[in-house]
C-alpha cells in the first residue's frame, strides 16, 4: 500500500482510491523478460529441494471472503503471532495443560519446522483456483471424513495410511506438516518424481 500527498482534493481522492484498489494485492508482478530454464526435452526445469514450510494456510480464511492477498500489515501480524507461539512451545519447563488437566507436551522448537512467514506473495490461501481460496468438496465426501474422524480408533480398518506411517497420500503429502516438509523433485524423460521428505515417499508423475 502508499500513501500520496495531494495538493488538491481530486488528486487526494485519486490516491485514496488507488490504495484501496493496491490493498491486498501482491507485492511484485512477474518480469517478463524471466524465462525459465528448461530440461533437455524442453520442459520447465523445477528440480531441486523445495519445501512448504509456511504460515499461509492451504484454505484462505472465511472472514477474508474474496481477498486474495494480505496486506503488509496483516502479514506482519501473522508472522509476529506466529514467532510468538514457537516462543511459547520452547519455553523450558513449560507447564500448560490440556481441558483434562494433562500437560500439554509435545515437540519443540529442535524437532519442528518453524513456519516464519507467509509466501512472498502474501496470498491468503495456498490453493490459488478456485479464486474462493478453498477446496471444493462433496457433501457425501464430507459426512465420510467427520465419520472417520469420530470412529478413527473404533476399528483398525478407520485408521488412516498416515497413522501406520505408510502414506500421507494426495494431497495431503503436499500440505505443510509440523516437521519434514521438505520436497525433493526429479526429472526425467516423461516424468517428474516428488520426493516426500514425510514417510520418504516418491509420488511418480508422467507427463
Amino acid at each position: 500500500m502508499y500513501k500520496r500527498i495531494a495538493a488538491t482534493v481530486a488528486v487526494a481522492m485519486l490516491a485514496l482510491t488507488l490504495t484501496d484498489i493496491a490493498a491486498g494485492q501482491p507485492p511484485v508482478g512477474p518480469d517478463p523478460g524471466y524465462r525459465a530454464p528448461r530440461t533437455a526435452d524442453g520442459q520447465p526445469d523445477i528440480s531441486g529441494i523445495w519445501t512448504n514450510d509456511t504460515l499461509t494456510p492451504l484454505e484462505r480464511p472465511a472472514r477474508l471472503g474474496d481477498q486474495a492477498f494480505y496486506t503488509e500489515e496483516q502479514a506482519a501480524e501473522i508472522e509476529r503471532r506466529g514467532r510468538e507461539m514457537l516462543a511459547r512451545d520452547n519455553a523450558p519447563g513449560s507447564t500448560r495443560t490440556t481441558a483434562s488437566g494433562s500437560l500439554a507436551r509435545g515437540y519443540n522448537y529442535f524437532w519442528s519446522d518453524p513456519r516464519e512467514s507467509v509466501v512472498y506473495t502474501r496470498r491468503t490461501s495456498m490453493i490459488a483456483d478456485p479464486p474462493t481460496g478453498r477446496v471444493p468438496t462433496r457433501p457425501e465426501a464430507d459426512a465420510r471424513a467427520r465419520w472417520l474422524v469420530a470412529n478413527r480408533t473404533d476399528s483398525h480398518e478407520n485408521m488412516s495410511p498416515y497413522s501406520r506411517c505408510i502414506t500421507r497420500g494426495v494431497p495431503g503429502s503436499m500440505i505443510p506438516n509440523t516437521y519434514n516438509t521438505g520436497n525433493q523433485i526429479f526429472q526425467i524423460a516423461g516424468y517428474i518424481v516428488i520426493l516426500y521428505e514425510m514417510v520418504r515417499e516418491p509420488r511418480i508423475i508422467p507427463l
